[in-house]
């Protein structure tokens, strides 16, 4: 810093003004990440912890039992959370009893925060199952024929695609579907620092012609 000072008039100034502005962009950036985490969890909150029953989330059915022949939801989620019971609900409320069996596909990234050794890996993988079953045994309860697919991985997109021959051949008569997070303002931060996954994954598998539907899901 006192070299800085010292060198000030030497160009000095230019180091100031360029670490001020990266400390700005850091904080802006910090603030909007603090946002849209209050966001999330807002909706988990008004989803999950809600008093509605779960009829009211996922209408009933008589039971079912295993029918490729019957059209099949596939939804991609991450997590149990208010973004995939959102998505669910927009799925069984917009098609009413058009879809008899439920899969439920999930991966979990492996990244700098869980790539610290097999333990962690073991972790993760028994978190995305027990979090594939909540969905499964949510809908198996409603009466609907419901399965989970899970896997960890480095690049969501290939374990997708990876898992999606297997699950095609269980269930011919499959539609992909996904949540994908609108936010109240778009803005270039949103664009920047959020996670596209999904609609990286519509675009791999609709190069091999299978639909992808994204649903909105406001926060």
């Amino acid at each position: 810093m006192a070299v800085t000072i010292l060198k000030f008039n030497e160009g000095g100034w230019i180091t100031l003004l360029i670490t001020g502005a990266l400390i700005g962009v850091v904080l802006l950036i910090k603030k909007h990440y603090n946002s849209t985490s209050r966001l999330i969890k807002n909706l988990d909150s008004r989803i999950l912890s809600s008093h509605e029953s779960l009829s009211d989330i996922v209408p009933k059915t008589k039971r079912t039992t295993f029918n490729p022949k019957s059209k099949t939801a596939v939804i991609l989620v991450r997590g149990f959370n208010g973004i995939g019971i959102h998505t669910l609900k927009n799925i069984t409320h917009t098609f009413k009893h058009l879809f008899k069996n439920f899969v439920f596909v999930e991966i979990g990234a492996i990244d700098a925060g869980n790539f610290k050794g097999t333990k962690e890996l073991e972790h993760l993988k028994m978190q995305t199952k027990r979090e594939v079953n909540r969905y499964v045994n949510m809908m198996q309860a409603q009466g609907y024929y419901a399965e989970g697919y899970f896997a960890i991985g480095i690049d969501v997109v290939n374990e997708v695609s990876k898992m999606t021959p297997k699950i095609l051949k269980r269930f011919p008569k499959s539609t992909f579907f996904g949540g994908q997070i609108v936010f109240p303002k778009e803005s270039f931060f949103n664009r920047l620092l959020h996670n596209y996954t999904l609609f990286a994954v519509q675009r791999r598998l609709y190069n091999q012609g299978i639909t992808v539907v994204v649903l909105p899901v406001k926060i």
